[in-house]
C-alpha cells in the first residue's frame, strides 16, 4: 500500500501553498496619515489639529506644517 503523501501528489496539488503578497504599504512622513477616502492628512505643528493636505508629500516638512484654522497656525 502507498503513503498517502505519495497518493495525494498523483492529484497535481501543490505542496504547499504561497499565501497572496499584500502590496507593501507606502512609507508616509512623520506626521501624515491617510484617510479611508485616501487623502492624506497632516498633522499642525501649532495646534495638533489634523487637516487636509495642500502640497505634495516630497514638499512636506513637519516642522512647519500650519493647519491655517486660527491667527497662531498662519506661518
Amino acid at each position: 500500500m502507498e503513503s498517502f503523501d505519495r497518493w495525494f501528489r498523483k492529484f497535481g496539488i501543490p505542496d504547499k501553498v504561497e499565501p497572496e503578497k499584500q502590496p507593501a504599504e507606502e512609507e508616509l512622513p512623520t506626521g501624515i496619515v491617510k484617510s479611508d477616502d485616501g487623502d492624506y492628512l497632516a498633522l499642525c505643528c501649532v495646534c495638533d489639529r489634523w487637516y487636509a493636505l495642500r502640497c505634495e508629500l516630497s514638499e512636506f516638512d513637519a516642522d512647519t506644517s500650519y493647519c491655517g484654522g486660527s491667527p497662531r497656525c498662519c506661518p
